[in-house]
């Protein structure tokens, strides 16, 4: 019976060992629009149908809902979120985003025009004067919040553009991403997890005039790995018969090695 190469099937063989040992887990994923059954036309309120731990639509101007768009970072979007100065989502905050954990936040936005020179919230879990973690931008530069305490400024975003926001959170340490490249790495402070009595909630958006796009909150175990971010699928969007094919010849090439392994014995003993 013919072989693969050995090269070839030690390097299967890899992919397998890669794809058994995946250790992220995704908490929350808000795509903003994609199969929502919202009747109201293009304009949210209340519960969003397709998104998870029952995100909602606040606003100190009930003319300013968050509105869908058609402008999206890549093509596996075709919805994202319009927001105005006055219309945030809010949620219960995910307490499990602490010191003890490893984590990812990741997200796209869009700054239409050069933004003002002023706190615009992005993202945040927690209670933004005394809890937690997020971004937010001042003018186009970003920032991380920890317990509106320890402010760190991490780089710059551009306007008229998507940008892709990550924040790792890993043995003490976090390190941002702005679109491709690492910015920014620094330790925690003490702040950043006491949640206390008052956890707060994980709000989006808080005074951000822009879109909104893909956000995601996943937890790792391990060593963290830039390839557990999510920047580059955004862009390129596999069949699911893709994913399968690759995980079945992940195991073919693991079932080649053993038998060779096998083999090799055998001749060995005669």
């Amino acid at each position: 019976m013919p072989f693969l190469p050995r090269s070839f099937s030690f390097l299967c063989l890899a992919a397998a060992l890669a794809v058994s040992a995946s250790a992220q887990t995704l908490l929350h994923h808000w795509r903003f629009g994609e199969n929502d059954s919202d009747d109201k036309g293009y304009t949210w309120a209340g519960n969003l149908a397709n998104q998870d731990y029952g995100l909602r639509v606040y606003t100190d101007d009930p003319e300013a809902a968050v509105v869908k768009s058609a402008l999206t970072p890549g093509p596996a979007s075709t919805v994202s979120a319009a927001f105005t100065a006055s219309s945030y989502f809010r949620t219960d905050a995910d307490v499990s985003l602490a010191q003890g954990s490893r984590f990812i936040v990741e997200g796209w936005f869009y700054f239409d025009g050069t933004p003002p020179a002023t706190t615009n919230l992005l993202f945040y879990n927690g209670n933004p004067s005394t809890t937690g973690i997020g971004f937010y931008v001042n003018g186009t530069a970003l920032h991380v919040l920890e317990g509106g305490v320890d402010d760190h400024a991490v780089g710059a975003v551009q306007a008229d553009q998507w940008n892709y926001v990550a924040l790792v959170y890993e043995a003490g340490n976090f390190r941002t991403y702005i679109n491709s490249d690492s910015s920014h790495s620094y330790a925690y402070g003490q702040v950043f997890a006491d949640y206390g009595s008052d956890p707060g909630y994980l709000y989006v958006g808080g005074g951000f005039d822009g879109l909104v796009d893909d956000l995601r909150i996943s937890r790792f175990t391990g060593a963290f790995a830039p390839s557990m971010l999510n920047y580059a699928a955004m862009n390129a969007v596999p069949e699911p018969a893709t994913c399968a094919g690759i995980a079945g010849l992940a195991g073919l090439a693991l079932a080649l090695h053993r038998r060779r392994k096998l083999r090799i014995r055998s001749s060995v003993v005669r």
